[in-house]
């Protein structure tokens, strides 16, 4: 019996892509008359790669009524985009090394020039956050939210991170700070939190050689751009 579902299964999938090859050849034209049309038609978009960011600009132009091209090299989501993360991050980093800029003294002589450059990273880092929301929520096929955990060894870092010596405390607000980035996707993603040592090395096995005081956990989005 088992033997017959998995059969059954093995059928109806090879079926399945059958049909769906079927449909893609009746839509997608041979190669030949896709190179005959970019060389007499003019285009108002020509995109040049078909990883993630291609593709999905090419999609965004399409479906904005705008004609457009994409060539690729090779194959969809085949090179840079085969051997990325594929995280959609919100640019925590953004945010650290704004406010790191920010708290410098040489601002004392510049301060609106300061808080301009601030103001421009924070929005950026709002705007990805905004973006992430976006994708995940339209493209819950090909999206999800991955769990990273930061390990803490120290409660000072000293040399500090960024070079700010404001930033060597950051081992003990780090919790809070994931939290700051928690609210500004309005807490749409996973809560940030506090991980013991002992379920750190449970969760993430590769971690468990680290001599951690212990783990701070958030979270950014992955897609699957492969598809």
């Amino acid at each position: 019996a088992r033997y017959g579902i998995l059969h059954y299964r093995k059928l109806s999938t090879d079926c399945e892509t059958t049909t769906r090859k079927m449909a893609l050849s009746a839509i997608i034209p041979p190669r030949s008359e896709q190179l005959e049309c970019l060389s007499s038609k003019q285009f108002d978009v020509l995109i040049v790669g078909g990883g993630a960011t291609g593709s999905g600009a090419a999609l965004d132009a399409a479906s904005r009524g705008l004609s457009t091209a994409l060539i690729e090299r090779g194959d969809f989501g085949n090179e840079t985009s085969a051997r990325s993360t594929k995280l959609l991050w919100a640019g925590i980093r953004y945010i650290a090394t704004a406010s790191a800029e920010l708290l410098r003294f040489r601002n004392l002589m510049r301060p609106l020039k300061a808080i301009e450059d601030f103001t421009s990273e924070f929005r950026m880092v709002a705007g990805a956050h905004k973006e992430r929301k976006i994708l995940l929520e339209n493209n819950p096929h090909l999206t999800n939210w991955v769990p990273i955990a930061v390990p803490i060894d120290k409660w000072i870092s000293w040399p500090p991170p960024f070079g700010h010596p404001l930033f060597a405390s950051a081992p003990i607000m780090l919790p809070a700070v994931f939290k700051f980035y928690d609210s500004m996707s309005n807490f749409s993603c996973p809560p940030s939190h506090i991980m013991s040592k002992k379920r750190a090395e449970r969760k993430f096995p590769q971690l468990a050689n680290e001599d951690a005081k212990y783990y701070s956990v958030f979270y950014e989005g992955q897609h699957n751009d492969s598809r």
